[in-house]
Parts: C-alpha cells; structure tokens; sequence
C-alpha cells in the first residue's frame, strides 16, 4: 500500500470513527447500530468526496453553528406561551384508486401569534426586516402565511385582516397559536399550517387550516369548535386542487384536538386528523399529523442542546453530493407479481433513463401484506420478510438491496435514516439463507414414522382454523395451524393425501401418515406458495413458543369457542 492510499484509509477511518462518537452523543442509537453506521460508512466512503474537501464545506457551516449558538438572545411575547420545537410523525394512506400508504418523521415549529424575537437561537418569529443573524435556525416569517406578502403586518396583523375578511371579530380571538413547518436557511416548504384561536378565557374556540399545494397556491379554511366536544371536528366541500393525483371533487373532514389546553398552560400534544372523501362519498385519503415526545421549550435549549439538535435534523445540505451520486449512477426495474396471480400483468417502475437492471419480487403469501403494514419502511419490510420471514422471494437480492439504497438516499433528508438502512440491507444480504437455517420447524406424526423440517425460523402466521373441514379431519374445535412457504418443507415418511375441493373452488390436499392417520399438512391449490402444518404434530419445544394470534374461517367457529385472538377473519386473509 503506498504513502497516498495509506493516508487516505488513516483519514477515512478517523473521520468514520468521529461519525461513530457524534451517533452515541447526538442521536437515540443502540451500540448494534452504532456499528452498522461505522460499517456502512466504510461501504458509502466511495461516494463521498476526499475528506479535505468536506471538511472545507463543513468548517463555515461550523463557524455559523458556534456563533449561532453562543451568541445571546432577545424575545418579547405577548401571549402565554412560548416557542416550541415539536418532534411529528405524518402517516398518510390513500385508500383509491390504488392502495398506498407511507409515514415519515417531520418537524413542527410552534410559536405564539404576537411572539417576536429569537428563542434559543432556534426559533424566531416576527423579526421581519432584520439581519439574517438576528433569526434562529427555524424562522417563521410572517410573509409566509396567510394572503401573500405584507410580512411588515406581522402575525397578528395578518392575522386579524384574515379574520376581518371571513367577518369575524378579531378581539374574540386574542391569543392564537400557530403550528407550522419553518423556514431552514432560508428554504420553505409547507403544506398545510394550523392557527389555534383562543377565546379571552384562554379556551380553543377556532382553527384555521392553511393548504398549500406544489403549484404554489395557498387556501386558508376557517372551522369552529362545537362546544359540545373537546375536540374541533368539522366538514368543507373541497374547492381546492391539493394534488394533480386527486380531482376538486369531493369534502374533506378534519379532526384536532387541543394542542395547549384549557387556560393555555403546557403543550399537551398535537394530532390532526384529515380525512378526503369522494364526491359519492367513499373514503379515498386519510392523512394524520402527531407529536411524538415531548415537545421542546426552545428557549430552555443549552448550548449543547441546540448543537444536537440542530445536528440531529438537519443533514440535507450533507447529503446533496452522495445522494446525486447514488441516484444517477444506474437505474433499476422492479417487477412485482402478486400473490397468487400466476398470469396477471406485472407493473414496472423505472428510477433513471441509463442501464436498467430487473429485479422481481415475488410474494409467496398474503401474510405478506398484514406484516407489511407494521414496517415504518417499505423497502425495509421487503429486506426483512426476505431474509426473516420468508414472506417474499427476489430473484438477485443483491441488486434490490443496492437499488432501496439509492432510492432511499435519493427520497429521504435524514443521513442517519439512510446509513441504517444501507446497514440493514447489507446485513439482511449477508445472512441471507444462514439465519433461516439455525432453527428449522420440525415435527413428526403419532407413529413417527412420518418426520418433516421447513427451513424457517419461525411459521408465517400461526392460528386457529375454523373451518368445517379442519374440524372434521382433527376431531376438535378447531385447528391449530402453522403456515410455511410449501419451498422450505421437506416431508420423510409414509404420506398419504386426500384430496376435496375448497371454498375457492380448487382443490386442497390433506396429508396424513397412512401408518397412524396423524393428520400432517393440507396444501391449498388456491395458494400454491404455501402449506399449511398442524402446529399440534411440531415437535414439544418449538410448540411451547408458538403464539397463535390469527383466527382463519370464523365463519365456522363454534359458539362455545370463548377465546378471541387478536387478528380475526371470516374467511382467508386477504
């Protein structure tokens, strides 16, 4: 190795080991992903550029951080409240046309309408018109909101013309608190803001919603709370084009609770609820923002504080250069074939224009899709029900795990987000067909004669079946099954099967031992990816460990049957 590639490794290896102890400080890590991150850094070292130059990009930014953060610091409210950092979660699923769904972590700044000054540095309002070094890192500028411009007006100003337009008296509403996505450096980006109007007597009497969609318009919706309720709950034709996927037809509803409570005296949380329905009145989006932990007094920040945060939420200027790498590199197909679909049309999504590489995933089971559902991350749901569970087979698991990395660079602002999972999949690639194999299922009849042993570490579903005939063939209740991927069973022994239609019309095979007549399987043509053991015949110990939680066919379960398991199906799941 010469004097260069030597000090280059040296270099590398201090600046992953400088990454390692920022993580254990900055951010919520176990010491298992504290060294995914110090192996995925050694792998994303290529596309980084050389450490002198990064460490060139990052030593303003640094000089601005420390001023940023020493220098002092003046507010002036005149409401009873303060600025706040408020960590969120947004989910938003769309019911139809096409089913999709997806959650994110973001970020909320909380301030009092009437606040003006800088908070810790961190957040500021109000201050239109200064210096740029006046204003927190989170700036919420008054020209942002409402009708367009006239920031000078302030909040309150622009706030009290709004209320004036829509015939409202703005001395009923003498403290608002306004929840929002800030202005970062300068950038913006907000869809939807929420104003919380209080009444004199400090109690939330009426918000307003203000939408902003990618075309750059903006449309304010004005609702009251029914003072009946805690929470505000109102409906509204929808009049505004939010998305090119979604037609003006149809309403919108909106649940809020109280973010500050009665008397205005903490920050109890935030959800809001959004619900989109056509204009027939189907249910075809939901969409919920919500605050996980507790919400940040910004001007209680130490020094130390502010640094982490700031740190630990503000990665995308870092990340410009290997996401661009990373994403125009090689673009990639995925086709996907559903379950149990032997000849339906295949979808293709392409992520760049150059060389494409194809990969197929294929799901072996419905399970698939009610473990999907539990996954923060799709791509990761994918990773893990392949290596794990078995759910999904890809024909070139190495291409899929390096093409969710690109895509997941290229989609996300958090680097920390993306190392993990960069980690994880080169993980889940690596024991790829070692973890399955350290703790088979295995099982065998009364007789032993007939034995078997599927390749998995634990069944797709384990359940109760409660249909006719698994009551007929066990002589009990119900059936206690385990199902497996039909490629990871291997059955030795004297079999027999019997063979009878199913409710699907196609036949299912139930195995037996011809030597005792244990029943050992039934093989459903209906679903040809998977079979179905009678947990009862597994052998003593992997029995003890199994957690049934699925009832199949409650359409035949027996009224004396008290017990509920937690997921429940009349027929199969879907």
């Amino acid at each position: 190795m010469d004097g260069f590639s030597l000090s280059k490794a040296v270099n590398g290896l201090l600046y992953a080991l400088l990454l390692l102890l920022l993580s254990y400080r900055l951010f919520p890590s176990g010491w298992l992903d504290l060294i995914f991150i110090l192996i995925s850094y050694l792998w994303l070292d290529a596309y980084l550029p050389s450490l002198t130059n990064l460490l060139q990009a990052l030593l303003p930014a640094t000089l601005i951080l420390l001023v940023n953060i020493l220098r002092p610091r003046r507010t002036s409210s005149t409401g009873p409240t303060k600025p706040r950092l408020i960590p969120c979660r947004t989910t938003h699923a769309r019911l139809f046309p096409q089913k999709h769904a997806f959650a994110y972590s973001y970020l909320v700044v909380g301030v009092p309408v009437g606040f003006s000054g800088s908070a810790g540095g961190i957040v500021s309002a109000g201050l239109e018109g200064t210096s740029w070094l006046e204003r927190g890192w989170f700036d919420v500028d008054a020209g942002d909101y409402l009708f367009r411009g006239a920031g000078g007006l302030g909040l309150r100003g622009k706030l009290d013309d709004f209320l004036r337009s829509e015939h409202v008296d703005p001395s009923d509403y003498p403290h608002a608190y306004l929840l929002t996505a800030a202005r970062f450096l300068g950038y913006h980006f907000n869809p939807v803001s929420f104003w919380f109007l209080y009444t004199a007597e400090k109690h939330l009497s009426a918000m307003i919603l203000e939408v902003n969609n990618t075309f750059g318009e903006r449309r304010p919706y004005l609702v009251f709370r029914n003072e009946q309720h805690d929470d505000i709950k109102a409906s509204w034709p929808k009049d505004f084009h939010v998305s090119p996927f979604n037609s003006r037809h149809g309403s919108y509803t909106v649940t809020a609770s109280d973010p500050l409570g009665p008397g205005m005296d903490g920050f109890r949380g935030l959800d809001v609820s959004i619900r989109l329905r056509s204009s027939k009145g189907r249910a075809k989006l939901v969409a919920r923002l919500f605050s996980e932990g507790d919400a940040i007094d910004a001007s209680l920040m130490s020094a130390r504080q502010r640094f982490g945060f700031l740190v630990a939420w503000c990665w995308v200027g870092f990340v410009t250069f290997p996401r661009i790498s990373l994403v125009e590199e090689k673009g990639v197909s995925v086709r996907y074939i559903p379950s149990g679909v032997v000849d339906g049309p295949a979808s293709y999504t392409w992520t760049a224009n150059e060389v494409v590489e194809h990969v197929e995933v294929r799901v072996l089971t419905p399970v698939f899709y009610s473990r999907f559902v539990g996954y923060v991350d799709s791509l990761e749901a994918v990773l893990v029900e392949m290596t794990v569970s078995g759910t999904v087979w890809i024909d070139n698991p190495q291409e899929y795990c390096n093409a969710a990395l690109r895509l997941f660079l290229s989609e996300r602002l958090l680097l920390v987000d993306a190392i993990l999972l960069l980690a994880r999949a080169g993980l889940a690639f690596l024991t790829a067909g070692v973890v399955r194999g350290l703790m088979p299922l295995s099982g065998h009849c009364l007789c032993k004669a007939v034995t078997y042993k599927a390749d998995v570490d634990a069944p797709l579903m384990t359940g109760y079946d409660h249909c006719d005939d698994c009551q007929r063939q066990t002589g009990s209740t119900y059936s206690l099954v385990a199902l497996v991927p039909k490629a990871k069973l291997t059955i030795n022994g004297p079999v027999k099967k019997w063979s009878g239609k199913g409710s699907s019309g196609k036949e299912v095979h139930r195995l037996f031992c011809s030597e005792c007549g244990s029943p050992i399987a039934h093989d459903p043509d209906a679903v040809p990816e998977i079979i179905v053991l009678k947990a009862g015949t597994l052998d003593k110990e992997i029995r003890e460990k199994l957690k049934p939680d699925t009832e199949i066919w409650t359409a035949g379960k027996l009224p004396f049957c008290q017990e509920k398991l937690a997921k429940a199906f009349t027929h199969m799941p879907q």
